[in-house]
């Protein structure tokens, strides 16, 4: 299996994302789906699935990148363009698949 070297964090979900992928749809006691897969919401064009990405949590991001979950933590808290590009969700901390691919773009050196 070729991997595309010029994207790393798909790279890295492609070969990690298959080894920790559930083989059976997990359900919470009520029936809804608890699978780590988000659903996607249609727009009138369906251009802005294409936009929005996956968001990955703190756990995600540090498994990814191989670092303790205290550095992404500390990333966060940096101002840009040092800082790892986050959105809010109420208290919880995400990560846009496409924003953390630009942050390895600036930190590659050649």
């Amino acid at each position: 299996m070729s991997l595309d070297t010029s994207d790393p964090v798909a790279a890295l979900i492609a070969e990690r994302g298959a080894a920790t992928a559930p083989a059976v749809e997990r359900r919470s006691p009520f029936g809804t789906r608890l699978d780590s897969e988000i659903p996607r919401v249609r727009g009138k064009t369906g251009a802005e699935d294409e936009k929005i990405g996956r968001l990955l949590t703190v756990d995600e991001v540090a498994a990814l990148l191989n670092v303790p979950r205290r550095w992404v933590y500390r990333r966060v808290a940096l101002k840009p363009p040092d800082g790892i590009p986050h959105v809010k969700v109420g208290k919880y901390v995400r990560f846009l698949e496409s924003d953390l691919r630009d942050y390895l773009e600036r930190l590659r050196r050649n």
